[in-house]
């Protein structure tokens, strides 16, 4: 799982798993370990197994920023979430865009220039699966910005 901030955090307290607390609807949910992404601002959590559309709430102490104040988080910050067994990827950087969890599906969004061409931007969403499964997709709407506009 990801956990993204607002400044960059020192190395020693992003990496300390002790900082975490992971809980779900049976308790604690196991955090394996902890490494920062190249931007120092998000930490990637390695957690025990979480259930698919499920609400899960992580917890963060002592985490300190690397400005020269050395501002340590409130403490008992929260965050709430619902796990997806879906993988988020933004290609080409787009200036915004992602996927939230709803009842029984994903609501993706996103923007970008186009899709097609050298300069791809736009948000994908994927998993997994074998053998023979169905999916539905259901575009809710398409903001026609150019002559251009693609969704689906």
């Amino acid at each position: 799982m990801l956990v993204s901030l607002s400044k960059r955090i020192t190395t020693a307290s992003a990496t300390n798993l002790s900082n975490y607390v992971l809980t779900g609807p049976s308790g604690a949910v196991s955090i394996l370990g902890a490494a920062q992404d190249a931007s120092q601002r998000n930490v990637v959590l390695n957690v025990a197994t979480m259930v698919d559309q499920i609400a899960y709430v992580v917890q963060v102490n002592n985490l300190t920023d690397q400005t020269s104040r050395g501002n340590v988080i409130a403490s008992n910050s929260q965050a709430g979430f619902v796990a997806s067994a879906y993988v988020p990827v933004a290609i080409g950087n787009p200036p915004s865009g992602g996927q939230t969890v709803v009842s029984n599906g994903l609501t993706i969004t996103s923007s970008g220039s186009a899709i097609g061409g050298t300069n791809d931007q736009f948000q994908f969403s994927y998993k997994v699966v074998s053998g023979n499964f169905d999916i539905a997709v259901r575009l809710a709407g398409l903001s026609l910005s150019d002559t251009w506009a693609k969704a689906g």
